[in-house]
């Protein structure tokens, strides 16, 4: 079991007394709770992706406050949960943003599409070494920037550390 206690996420004024300490990169997961949520997609949340299932688990990579004060949760994508819906493992460490902020960040998700795991790298291109480690198929990566070498693209989602673009899907723009 992941989770040992949930809290209810009733405020994100609570998250953290500092939000500019708060690491970019920070991931936590939530619990989606209270009946399905539905999953939207956008800046106006006009287009409705589909409902998540009460009890299912996702990787929140922020928060968002919007434009009239709803918070939501970013699930990267471009996807959001509305955050009245989900109980967070560790909500004092995922960085708040307002909307505005979420819109022009140029980091974006990467998420492993491949039939199997994908290799993290060390480095890229011809100096790249294998690090030992894969990421799950399904699992999602915020990309910081990206590199070409060889002809490939590879994304950066830690210091030297690399996923190849052919093992990801590339549905954003950096």
């Amino acid at each position: 079991m992941f989770i040992a206690s949930a809290v209810v996420a009733t405020g994100l004024g609570m998250i953290a007394s500092n939000p500019s300490s708060v690491k970019a990169d920070t991931v936590t997961e939530a619990i989606i709770h209270g009946g399905d949520q539905p999953l939207m997609r956008g800046y106006s949340w006009l287009e409705h992706l589909r409902n998540l299932p009460d009890g299912s688990r996702w990787r929140v990579f922020r928060a968002i406050i919007g434009p009239d004060g709803t918070e939501w949760f970013d699930l990267g994508d471009d996807q959001l949960v509305q955050a009245s819906g989900a109980w967070l493992n560790d909500y004092y460490s995922i960085p708040v943003v307002n909307m505005v902020e979420f819109q022009n960040d140029p980091r974006k998700i990467a998420v492993i599409m491949s039939d199997e795991p994908a290799t993290l790298w060390t480095g890229y291109g011809q100096n790249r070494v294998a690090s030992g480690r894969t990421m799950p198929v399904g699992s999602a990566w915020l990309v910081t920037t990206t590199k070409t070498a060889m002809g490939k693209l590879w994304y950066q989602i830690g210091p030297n550390q690399y996923l190849l673009s052919d093992d990801v899907l590339r549905n954003f723009k950096l």
